[in-house]
């Protein structure tokens, strides 16, 4: 096998990473030399699997490649009972733990841990497990736990309506599992969430996720939404709206119209709406003719129109007991930003920014 020319750890990366082919349309890792950081020798911080599995689990599979066991370079410690039955030396009466080399692992797509990368990037990462599994748990990976909850929401997701799952099934979810906290914690290793613009971003994306759910997650009062209905009232402003009809016609001098290429809804709608469908000449055409009058023949890009104003409606703010769920959901939205803009500042203030434009 080639040689990786990158060390072992998040610093000092001074090669590329080697890649081997692709999979899904994405470029997959190669795995490192035989044995590289195995159990016990990551500098990093356990990361804490509950808090990516959620982004992982949305993610489609890769395809069928499988690392050989000697390449994975981590050892994994598995629970007993039930959650992983198919494991050697699991199963056994009073929750022992076997240490085993998991096998056969799936290499997933790079874009497959991004996600998982930006959260554990993000510093959502727990003190390192020692000495077996811990309660709440079916494995531990390189010292990380995969939390028993986790494991049931993906098998749950794997099972779907069957009844029955037998151990091959409870195998591969808990394979997936494991790979994906092995490909996670070597991503952070190769300083992926550094150098790599996906991860980048979607770091940013995930911090972003985090800082906000909490602030928008919390019920706001009843008064607490009026006051900020009545604060923010011109935000919930309709736009005017008109209802015209069309009689379309090919040419200027037709004598009959023809059926229109783009019909207009038989409803008020905004005028942008109008101008989008027929061009911004008519729209300013109805909107200057009063309700009940017919425009002239309005020349567009798709021909001539004659528009009859059926009615108008004008500019119109709806009051708060008719809009109370979007009032709330601008409520949270704009709870979410005050909590981002407050985290921005304190972590600026933390990091003792120092700027010099060119």
């Amino acid at each position: 096998m080639a040689r990786d020319p990158v060390p072992g750890g998040r610093a000092g990366v001074r090669g590329r990473v080697r890649r081997s082919g692709r999979v899904g349309g994405h470029v997959l890792l190669r795995a490192r030399d035989p044995g590289a950081d195995a159990g016990g020798q990551r500098g990093r911080p356990a990361l804490r699997p509950g808090r990516v599995r959620a982004v992982l689990r949305r993610l489609a599979h890769a395809g069928g490649r499988r690392l050989p066991d000697r390449q994975r370079g981590a050892g994994v410690v598995v629970a007993d009972p039930g959650a992983a039955r198919g494991f050697a030396g699991a199963g056994r009466a009073g929750g022992r733990a076997a240490v085993t080399r998991v096998g056969a692992a799936r290499a997933w797509s790079v874009a497959g841990v991004v996600a998982g990368l930006a959260l554990a990037a993000a510093g959502l990462a727990g003190a390192p497990v020692r000495g077996g599994v811990p309660d709440g748990a079916v494995a531990v990976v390189g010292g990380t736990p995969i939390l028993r909850s986790d494991y049931d929401r993906a098998l749950a997701a794997v099972a779907g309506a069957r009844r029955d799952v037998d151990d091959g099934v409870r195998r591969k979810v808990l394979d997936r599992l494991i790979d994906e906290e092995l490909l996670v914690q070597r991503g952070l290793e190769l300083g992926l969430a550094e150098r790599d613009p996906r991860v980048r971003a979607d770091l940013g994306a995930a911090v972003i996720d985090l800082v906000t759910a909490r602030a928008e997650a919390a019920p706001p009062s009843e008064a607490d939404l009026r006051a900020f209905y009545a604060d923010h009232r011109d935000e919930f402003a309709r736009p005017p709206l008109i209802h015209v009809r069309q009689r379309f016609f090919r040419a200027a001098d037709a004598a009959q119209p023809s059926p229109p290429p783009v019909p207009v809804p038989d409803a008020p709608i905004p005028l942008s709406r109008l101008a989008d469908l027929l061009g911004p000449t008519a729209a300013r055409a109805a909107a200057a003719a009063p309700v009940g009058a017919t425009t002239a023949r309005v020349r567009s890009a798709l021909g001539w129109h004659e528009l009859t104003v059926v009615d108008r409606r004008e500019r119109d703010i709806p009051p708060y007991a008719d809009i109370a769920d979007e009032v709330a959901a601008a409520y949270r939205r704009r709870a979410g930003e005050r909590a981002l803009r407050a985290f921005l500042d304190r972590a600026r203030a933390r990091a003792g920014v120092q700027v010099q434009l060119p």
